[in-house]
């Protein structure tokens, strides 16, 4: 466990447990945020997790951002008025990366409450519809 908190506060500067969602991003379920993704035109996806649970499933089309180095490389290259969806698998690292790019400027930031481990089956049904449209 000591490794797990170190590992994040190493790459993130938190330790999981201790943050909390700057108040102009928006907290979603995972039904709305869905609901966001199949509404919002050219929305960017950013997935949360680490590298090792980035292949265990998630959205498709997301940006997979591991490290804070990651995620200041797509921050320059990011359109700041562009919708911002955020996930990881248990909704700690997404609320980082989220208040991150608050600070960083962008209008439109929305986390997924939660993360996506409770939500794998719908996860796999919503993936299946939209490779479908």
């Amino acid at each position: 466990m000591l490794r797990i908190l170190l590992f994040c506060f190493a790459m993130f500067g938190f330790i999981p447990g201790f943050c909390q969602l700057n108040t102009n991003a928006i907290n979603a379920t995972f039904y709305e945020f869905t609901a966001y993704i199949e509404s919002i035109n050219n929305e960017i996806l950013i997935d949360a997790r680490p590298e090792d649970e980035v292949g265990k499933g998630g959205f498709s089309n997301s940006i997979a951002v591991s490290t804070k180095a990651q995620l200041e490389n797509i921050i320059g290259e990011i359109d700041k008025s562009m919708p911002i969806l955020v996930y990881c698998m248990e909704g700690e690292r997404s609320v980082m990366v989220c208040n991150t790019l608050i600070e960083q400027g962008f209008d439109i930031v929305i986390n997924l409450e939660d993360g996506i481990r409770k939500h794998k089956k719908q996860l796999k049904k919503f993936n299946q519809k939209q490779e479908q449209q």
